[in-house]
């Protein structure tokens, strides 16, 4: 492939205030940094702050990861969105990037979901990640603060209505340690770039009293990652640096493609918070 997939068209910084329109289309991707702590002209609100920019420098990981995966991996990933592989010419619309100001990143897939009645007689479970070094009482408030910004964010998600008012199974993994440290990202940082890498729908919530610290990512994810009994694993599933072998392919096929089988080691690698 000759150009990436994600390029960015243009850059924007937009005052969150809601009483004020102020939007500078100056910026570049280059000189974003230069707007950190930078007051609004228009209301003296800040335009760029340092949480804001960490979760720019995050998405600007996550589009480098997407853009250095090789062919068959993205399309693998398109093809267990229900999208179509289309010809060069058309992969700049492919996937869109929106980046607001209120630390959400979104990547959506165009034509990336399947047919919603296929997809609704799966069975569906909220997974989060939550730090590992607060309470229990924490990790379960921290993750319940993940499922509503997941609620407000992707409610149009093939599977979010069913999974609501039918399914409604949580489940809470260990993610680690949480730094938005730029030179430094905890790991719970780290697996938020994988799963936006893996194309997962995904929320976060960052807690104010920990100094806006990522404390919860939340994603929903249907019975072909985690139902093994219908679904069973390759034998290297479990081996998060396995290769996938010829000899596999049925099992990877009947899973739903290498996109399940990526997600499954993934969760897999995980124990409960």
């Amino acid at each position: 492939m000759n150009k990436n997939r994600i390029e960015s068209k243009t850059t924007h910084i937009t005052c969150d205030n809601s009483n004020c329109d102020y939007e500078d289309v100056e910026v570049t991707i280059e000189n974003v940094e230069e707007y950190l702590n930078l007051e609004c002209p228009n209301c003296g609100d800040i335009l760029l702050t340092e949480s804001d920019l960490n979760t720019f420098r995050v998405m600007k990981s996550t589009v480098n990861l997407i853009n250095g995966m090789d062919d068959k991996t993205f399309d693998a990933l398109i093809d267990s969105y229900g999208g179509e592989n289309s010809d060069e010419e058309n992969d700049e619309e492919r996937i869109s990037v929106k980046v607001t100001s209120h630390e959400d990143i979104k990547f959506e897939i165009i034509n990336g979901e399947k047919n919603k009645e296929e997809m609704d007689n799966l069975e569906w479970r909220m997974y989060g990640l939550v730090p590992y070094n607060i309470s229990d009482i924490q990790k379960g408030i921290q993750f319940g603060h993940g499922v509503v910004e997941y609620g407000l964010e992707h409610s149009d998600h093939v599977g979010y209505e069913k999974w609501s008012q039918k399914d409604k199974t949580f489940i809470i993994l260990n993610g680690g340690t949480t730094n938005k440290d730029i030179d430094n990202l905890g790991t719970l940082n780290l697996k938020l770039i994988d799963l936006y890498a893996m194309g997962v729908k995904c929320s976060v919530f960052t807690e104010p009293d920990l100094g806006n610290q990522l404390t919860a990512i939340t994603f929903l994810l249907d019975e072909r990652v985690w139902d093994i009994e219908k679904y069973p694993s390759p034998p290297n599933v479990r081996n998060p640096i396995g290769t996938i072998q010829p000899d596999v392919s049925s099992y990877i096929e009947n899973m739903g493609g290498e996109y399940v089988y990526n997600i499954r080691k993934f969760i897999f690698n995980h124990k409960l918070a």
